[in-house]
């Protein structure tokens, strides 16, 4: 377990493109030339190494990151976070977001009994990663939400996006992207839309394999995709 735990990825011809793309639309939503701040890494099949290529696009960002500024402990370049591990389970991203950054959650109340800090986070973590300087957020399995979270879930992270700038990341397989693919717009990139308050949900799934930035009006991100066909990565 300890050997295979540290050995390095073996870079498909599928991983090595899906890292160039997942680079080159990191690098106009820096230039803000044409945004597409959501991106899905999508396919119907199981076990194509989706997860696999969503960590490494992470993991690549946040090192071309520490090599141009140095290792800065409060700077937070990407997060990730995970929907509930049970089918059904509802989503709070909000808290999600607080425990990647590291917050206990909970304190005890007068009997000693854990009670939850709050009842919504996102305030304060938006703060936090806005001085952190975040700029991608990988978000993994949202295949597994309760189909009443998906467009909450949608709503929370498109508010993150506008708030921060961020690129948000989706993997799922399955439904929970394949259902929803509209069809990508015949009009060039929009404008950034203003800012919009905080969503008063958590929860909606992520844009599947559209190409176009998406219009003003729409129900699921059509920002972009990574291509993805099959591969045997982990």
């Amino acid at each position: 377990m300890r050997y295979h735990a540290q050995l390095g990825l073996v870079e498909t011809t599928d991983i090595a493109a899906g890292l160039k793309t997942a680079r080159r639309l990191l690098r106009l939503n820096g230039e803000r030339r044409h945004p597409c701040q959501h991106i899905a890494i999508d396919s119907d099949c199981r076990g194509t190494g989706k997860r696999t290529l969503l960590h490494h696009i992470g993991l690549a960002h946040q090192g071309r990151r520490e090599k141009l500024h140095g290792i800065d402990d409060d700077r937070i370049p990407v997060v990730c976070v995970n929907a509930p591990p049970e089918q059904g389970t509802p989503a709070d991203w909000s808290a999600a977001l607080a425990v990647f950054i590291g917050w206990d959650l909970y304190r005890p109340d007068t009997e000693q009994r854990p009670v939850q800090r709050m009842k919504d986070f996102t305030g304060p973590a938006v703060h936090i990663l806005r001085h952190a300087r975040t700029e991608v957020c990988l978000v993994d399995g949202i295949d597994r939400l309760r189909s009443e979270d998906l467009q909450p879930t949608f709503d929370f992270f498109d508010y993150l996006a506008d708030e921060l700038g961020l690129t948000v990341f989706w993997r799922a397989s399955g439904p929970a992207t394949s259902s929803a693919k509209p069809a990508p717009p015949a009009s060039p990139p929009c404008d950034r839309p203003p800012r919009r308050p905080p969503p008063s949900g958590h929860a909606r799934p992520p844009p599947s394999g559209s190409t176009g930035c998406r219009p003003a009006a729409r129900n699921t991100p059509t920002n972009g995709s990574v291509p993805w066909p099959p591969s045997t990565a982990g």
